[in-house]
């Protein structure tokens, strides 16, 4: 279902089937040997065709050595598609296989040195197969950048408590409109719009699971009534909540 990694990049490795993975809800169909990097504050979803049923490997990691980092911003800027974020590289493959052989026979005294060495050439080969693709930002991670993030991860963090959005510019020492001006400048949503999707992309979810009414999830959610949920719900994904929940139990 759809989740977000707030400091974690995903590489997803589909090693048979189809599907596809979805980035803030946009699609791009994979196959076996397909490689996809998912990145901080994306929403991520992963759907299996239901005939040729997908299967895949997948690694989550937070890089720490510096030279690392900026290399992973400048692709993370760079690559904002979800056709962009797709490659293919065998060697990977074996490597996120080779990984889990050897946790598989986990030897406590080396097994850690020959993961840790396994992952290093694992994250400079998928630096290098996108610096090839072209179209990688040199420059470092601007202070605008790294601010919409903290915004999207305070977000993220703090949505059920959220009563009104004015309040993060006590939390950014900013005020609203400036903040909102940046964000839109910088991701092309605004800040209402950031946080509504990432509401409903929830209740979706809540829906989904079953354990929540209708009433529930929108008082969870912080909307005025049920029927402003529903109605932002249908406006969003072209069914009611009730339809939803239907399908999903078909």
């Amino acid at each position: 279902e759809n989740h977000y990694h707030s400091f974690l990049y995903q590489l997803t490795i589909v090693t048979d089937g189809v599907g596809e993975i979805y980035t803030n809800n946009k699609p791009v169909t994979v196959k076996k040997g397909d490689i996809y990097l998912s990145c901080p504050y994306d929403i991520h979803r992963i759907e299996t065709d239901k005939k040729n049923l997908l299967k895949y490997d997948f690694i989550l990691f937070i890089p720490k050595d510096k030279t690392l980092i900026e290399k992973l911003n400048n692709i993370m800027l760079s690559s904002t598609t979800a056709e962009s974020r797709l490659i293919k590289d065998e060697r990977i493959n074996y490597l996120v296989s080779s990984v889990i052989r050897e946790l598989s026979s986990f030897d406590e005294e080396l097994s850690p040195l020959v993961v840790n060495g396994i992952f290093w050439q694992v994250v400079i080969y998928l630096i290098r197969d996108f610096e090839k693709k072209g179209n990688i930002k040199d420059s470092n991670i601007s202070e605008r950048e790294v601010l919409c993030f903290q915004i999207m991860d305070y977000i993220n963090n703090e949505l059920y408590n959220i009563t009104n959005l004015s309040d993060i510019s006590n939390v950014f020492q900013y005020s609203y409109n400036h903040l909102s001006s940046i964000f839109k400048k910088t991701t092309s949503i605004t800040i209402i719009e950031y946080y509504n999707m990432l509401r409903l992309d929830i209740a979706k979810t809540l829906i989904e699971e079953g354990n929540l009414n209708l009433m529930q999830i929108a008082e969870k959610l912080n909307y005025a009534t049920p029927y402003s949920l529903s109605k932002a719900f249908k406006n969003r994904f072209k069914v009611s909540p009730r339809e939803h929940k239907k399908s999903v139990k078909q």
